[in-house]
């Protein structure tokens, strides 16, 4: 982004790395441990990887100086300096839209106007101190929708906002925060299927309704909600914190009598046949009759050191927040959201809005050309130029009082998707003793209370009490194309561009044709 400075601040590798060897840490109790206790231990390190696996970009403006410079050398008719109003209120694009539609639409898809403007994010050496105190103790979104397209999964989500109620009493602490959610639709699609999102919810007793516009309108003010011709309401959702949750995790834990070991990386998982029994370190071997891996973006890594070919992918994700906004208020309790046609979901944070995107191309890692000292503040984001501004772009659709000017806060990082959008959960054939627990494709914090229980099951019963088909981890084992990583990579990429873009259910010309 022209005129824009991005770096990077985050604990480095040295910290997030050392999260594949949490459940390192626990191996030795795990045969001897009870239902709940396997359940917790399993648990926290897939919560921690997801939210430590999520680092942040800090993007600031440059300084006067700095950008007088930039102006000076920028060619005349690519200066693109603000229109002022009485108040020095800026007059953005969306005004010359209303009498210049062909002309906006024009230059708002081209790339021109990405790279051609003077960025004008608000400084954030002002603000440091409260961005600074934010960004440390976020790592993930943490939305928790329940209702999902299918039953089981739903009731996977329902039982974890339990099992999470149930550890803030144990950790004392704030964990889930309960605002409620709403879906919205702007096309007939979306709308069928959120008819049948809401018909399935009632099926089981989901908590669940559609919302009339105008009451969403009074619920959330500050959305833009004129084009909307459907939208439903679940009170009972909210969202993680991924922080106070890992925290929680840990205390449970290390109260259980767990040892946990950092900066201790994985260099080999034992053997024996095809029997795992423990893992190689640079601090030495962990014995025990269990391994999960639960690594995150680095999990088919592991994978690797067994000669196994995990279809995980590590893709790139993005998400900004706004600073409270003195004409555009979000309370603390304002409602969760999803617009699936825009691509974008969201949730009140901090006084201003936290806004995502799941985009139809986004930036692929290659975990293995990380040095084990990998630290993110070295980075050049470079790329995310692109992708900022293609999620600036879908939140003003929502938000038209959103835009590149409005003081925020970037975080973006790394995601492992799989090649449905769904997790690997149990075992492989080639391997006993040897558990997967990864590609939670950027709902790892929210899905982590109930995957834990699953886990814990398997390990101990060799069976779930849920219905798991879905997230078996052997269900690509005989799909072929599933052995070279650059078509594993592809396949992971492309679902991740359609994630929200698919319409989940009927649509509505199947309604009409009675399918």
């Amino acid at each position: 982004m022209t005129g824009a400075l991005l770096t990077i601040d985050s604990p480095g590798l040295e910290v997030i790395v050392p999260v594949v060897l949490l459940m390192i840490a626990v191996l030795p109790f795990l045969g001897q441990a009870t239902r709940q206790q396997v359940a917790g231990l399993v648990a926290l390190p897939l919560a921690l990887t997801a939210g430590l696996g999520y680092v942040k970009y800090t993007m600031d403006s440059r300084n006067d100086a700095s950008r007088a410079a930039l102006t000076a050398s920028t060619p005349a008719q690519a200066r693109i300096e603000p229109i002022t109003a009485p108040g020095n209120a800026y007059t953005s694009s969306q005004t010359c839209r209303a009498c210049h539609p062909s002309e906006y639409k024009s230059w708002h898809n081209s790339y021109h106007r990405t790279m051609t403007q003077l960025a004008r994010i608000a400084p954030l050496a002002k603000r440091a101190t409260q961005i600074d105190a934010i960004s440390e103790r976020r790592a993930a979104a943490g939305l928790l929708g329940q209702l999902r397209g299918t039953s089981e999964h739903t009731r996977m989500l329902m039982d974890g906002v339990e099992i999470v109620k149930e550890l803030e009493t144990r950790a004392d602490v704030e964990i889930y925060v309960q605002t409620g959610s709403v879906r919205v639709a702007e096309t007939p699609d979306r709308a069928q299927e959120i008819s049948d999102l809401v018909e399935m919810g009632r099926s089981i007793k989901f908590d669940i309704d559609h919302i009339a516009i105008d009451e969403l309108a009074g619920r959330m003010p500050y959305m833009r909600t004129d084009d909307l011709t459907a939208a439903c309401w679940c009170p009972t959702d909210g969202h993680l914190q991924p922080a106070e949750l890992a925290a929680a995790y840990h205390k449970v834990g290390r109260d259980h009598g767990v040892r946990y070991e950092t900066n201790c990386p994985v260099t080999g998982v034992l053997l024996e046949g095809n029997k795992a029994f423990g893992v190689q370190t640079p601090k030495g071997e962990f014995h025990s009759p269990v391994v999960v891996n639960a690594a995150g973006p680095w999990s088919y890594l592991v994978a690797g050191l067994t000669g196994t070919t995990l279809p995980t992918a590590a893709l790139g994700h993005v998400y900004l927040t706004t600073q409270p906004h003195p004409d555009h208020p979000v309370d603390r309790l304002s409602p969760g959201f999803r617009n699936r046609h825009q691509r974008i979901y969201g949730r009140p944070e901090n006084g201003g809005l936290l806004v995502g995107i799941y985009s139809e191309d986004c930036p692929k890692h290659d975990m293995s050309t990380l040095p084990v000292d990998f630290d993110m503040s070295a980075m050049k984001a470079r790329r995310d130029d692109i992708h900022l501004a293609m999620l600036i772009d879908a939140a003003q659709q929502r938000f038209p009082w959103l835009d590149e000017r409005t003081p925020m806060h970037i975080t973006t990082g790394i995601m492992t998707f799989t090649p449905d959008g769904l997790p690997f959960c149990g075992q492989l054939p080639d391997h006993e003793g040897l558990y997967y627990c990864t590609g939670f494709s950027g709902h790892g914090i929210v899905q982590s209370p109930a995957i834990g229980v699953i886990m814990s099951e398997l390990i101990l019963d060799g069976q779930s009490t849920y219905d798991i088909a879905s997230i078996e981890a052997d269900r690509y084992w005989d799909v072929p194309g599933f052995l070279e990583r650059a078509e594993i990579q592809q396949r992971c990429h492309t679902m991740q561009g359609s994630y929200y873009g698919r319409v989940e259910g009927k649509t509505a010309a199947d309604k009409e044709n009675g399918k």
